[in-house]
């Protein structure tokens, strides 16, 4: 087994000495971009450097440019950047690609992913704040929603994945033994007071799809872009076949992530989700404002706190996403709001009618002709031989942490001669 990759953090904050508490605070959270060959000014030592401290100029504290270079199998395996009130962008065209197993997380107040990040069979995290999640001094009330802050954007030719790898040690396969089984991985976690770094070793099976998280207010996945948790292979010498169980992907947006109080935002889901195996398949997790499944969306209109008011958006699913994606599992939860005359608005909604039958794909290992590697290609198998699948729905009450008013009442409603099967038999 090869040994734990490197780690590498980044934290962008500073203390304000001034309070007791000794407060974590970013004063000049800058835009990190990762993307080859961004030029940057060079900054200019002065002839008593270092005795005399050279300020950075204007430009180099505002953006940060880092190299994807710096993950890979010639750089670090693990990647931790927080800037909680600043940006993170994946520029187009970059890709960052850490060794197998390996992990990256980011947070910010805005995520913008336009290129490729790839952990193979590793841990993928996102979190974008709404309100600041190292704020000066202690809050009483619900802070108002910062609007355009708290977003995870992913472009249309965005690719999240977490997927396994193919490991294919037959003696007339391409590159045979090149690739492992098991490795050892670091996971990064950040202490919430001294802010200390610590790192744990874990072992992980190559062929496994790994996680991937997005928490934010609000998420906008295009259409195009591709969210990637699939088990892998592996075929032994022998031409023995092993399936990677799918991973885990958990989209949760509406409201912020450490003040649940602030509800809103919205889930705008175009991607392409996959989770096939040829084992078990992925679990897929989502949470938006408001769910519908079947029908059509109707505009929705929310009180807030102050007595405002505001528009609401509502996740629409068709019946059939229940059967897409070699998924075995779905979560889906809606958070609710509160209408202009005080009643509630359901946090997930069945349209009346509505015949929902989860079925899933699943991977099947297509060995080639000889000297080709082997591959895999997603089938829906016969009666009686495809995993099952299961289904959940969710809304949960929520009060004001500061007031202890009642913010959300958690209420599903299913439509009349509406259905949920786990397959569409006639029983």
């Amino acid at each position: 087994m090869p040994p734990a990759p490197s780690s590498l953090a980044l934290i962008f904050q500073a203390q304000d000495l001034t309070l007791g508490a000794y407060a974590w605070y970013s004063p000049t959270p800058p835009t990190v971009i990762f993307e080859s060959g961004h030029p940057q000014n060079p900054v200019v030592l002065g002839e008593n450097f270092p005795s005399v401290p050279v300020p950075l100029p204007d430009d180099r504290i505002a953006t940060v440019v880092l190299s994807p270079d710096l993950l890979g199998e010639q750089g670090f395996g693990t990647l931790l950047v927080e800037n909680g009130d600043g940006r993170i962008v994946v520029a187009p065209g970059t890709r960052l690609k850490t060794p197998i197993g390996g992990s990256i997380n980011l947070s910010a107040a805005n995520i913008d992913i336009f290129g490729e990040v790839i952990a193979p069979a590793g841990r993928l995290s996102f979190s974008a704040y709404n309100f600041s999640p190292n704020p000066l001094g202690t809050l009483i009330l619900t802070p108002a929603v910062t609007p355009d802050r708290g977003v995870v954007t992913l472009g249309p030719s965005a690719v999240l994945s977490t997927a396994g790898v193919i490991v294919d040690d037959r003696r007339f396969a391409p590159a045979p033994h090149t690739l492992p089984l098991v490795v050892q991985s670091t996971e990064l976690s950040v202490d919430g007071t001294s802010r200390n770094v610590t790192s744990t070793v874990l072992t992980v099976n190559s062929t496994q799809g790994g996680s991937i998280s997005i928490g934010s207010y609000s998420a906008n996945l295009a259409t195009g872009s591709v969210i990637d948790v699939s088990g892998g292979l592996a075929v032994n010498a022998f031409g023995k076949v092993s399936y990677g169980n799918g991973g885990s992907i958990s989209i949760k947006t509406g409201q912020d992530l450490k003040v649940l109080s602030i509800l809103g935002g919205n889930l705008q889901l175009g991607s392409t989700l996959m989770g096939f195996s040829g084992a078990k398949g992925g679990a897929l997790s989502i949470q938006a404002p408001l769910v519908q499944i079947g029908g059509s969306a109707t505009s929705q209109v929310a009180l807030l706190p102050g007595g405002d008011t505001a528009p609401v958006d509502t996740l629409l699913l068709v019946p059939e996403f229940f059967s897409t994606g070699g998924f075995t599992s779905f979560t889906i939860n809606g958070l609710g709001a509160v209408n202009p005359d005080g009643g509630f608005i359901p946090a997930v909604t069945i349209a009346p009618e509505i015949k929902i039958y989860a079925q899933a794909e699943s991977f099947i290992a297509d060995l080639g002709a000889h000297g080709e590697s082997a591959s895999l290609r997603p089938m829906l198998l016969p009666d009686g031989m495809r995993s099952p699948v299961s289904l959940s729905f969710g809304a949960s009450a929520l009060r004001d942490g500061f007031t202890g008013d009642l913010r959300l009442r958690g209420d599903i409603v299913m439509g009349a001669k509406s259905e949920i099967r786990p397959t569409p038999w006639e029983v």
